[in-house]
């Protein structure tokens, strides 16, 4: 069985030597999150609501539209360093986020509008449809001609029987997370990389069909079934010879 462990050694493997141009990339990617968030920080509610709540909704609308097709472009970018090599990292990260930008805009506000109402409903559900729909980002990408509608359908598909798998891969970092905080923040440069390439890993091996199966997750190949070897009397005559 293919082991949380199996997608963290691939996603290393996939790091080694690529390091440099993944802390560019996580560095520019949350520096340009914290600056479309900054001026929010700096309007007063009590003295100027007005202001506060126009600045508030404005950050909040600029964070949506730019923050979305960066974090869809962050971890492509790492996805493709796994499959491809290309350690282009930041240049994919914009390249494969922002292309088909509206499409990908509206096919994050259907999902966010779905997992909404499964929150509303009740919490356990809202969780799970957010995992149904976790392969959204990477599909967006590698499946372009799928409708919006098409790529939520496939994605759901795919992760049937392995919504738990990727919460326990996820799981599976709190403790790196854990030390991360205690280097305050600092220790999310190298994290978030890693996290990133092991998602792509793992999204790669249950489009290949062997997650949860014995297959090396360096490929994304399950080995072969055992070739079935015929038994001596399959090579005998079904009856004997005539003689002429």
């Amino acid at each position: 069985m293919i082991r949380n462990q199996d997608y963290k050694n691939a996603a290393l493997a996939a790091l080694k030597g690529n390091w440099a141009p993944a802390l560019v990339a996580t560095i520019i990617f949350f520096l340009l999150v914290a600056v479309i968030a900054t001026p929010g920080a700096f309007a007063d509610p009590v003295r100027n609501p007005g202001f506060y709540f126009g600045i508030a909704g404005g950050v909040t609308f600029i964070t949506f539209f730019i923050g979305v097709p960066m974090q869809i472009g962050y971890y492509n970018a790492f996805k493709e360093l796994y499959v491809s090599g290309d350690n282009a990292i930041t240049g994919n990260m914009f390249s494969l986020g922002f292309s088909k930008f509206f499409k990908k805009i509206f096919a994050y506000l259907l999902v966010g509008l779905i997992v909404m109402v499964g929150f509303f409903l009740l919490v356990i559900p809202g969780i799970i449809l957010a995992y149904a729909y976790v392969l959204v980002p990477y599909l967006l990408v590698d499946e372009p001609d799928l409708s919006i509608v098409q790529t939520l359908k496939r994605s759901r598909t795919l992760m049937k029987g392995h919504k738990f798998d990727v919460f326990y891969l996820e799981l599976s970092f709190i403790g790196w997370a854990i030390l991360a905080v205690l280097t305050f923040g600092i220790g999310y440069l190298w994290l978030m990389p890693y996290i990133a390439t092991s998602i792509g890993v793992f999204y790669k091996d249950v489009v290949a069909g062997t997650a949860g199966k014995s297959a090396d997750p360096l490929t994304g190949i399950a080995p072969d079934p055992e070739p079935k070897v015929s038994s001596p009397e399959s090579y005998m005559p079904s009856e004997e010879p005539k003689a002429e």
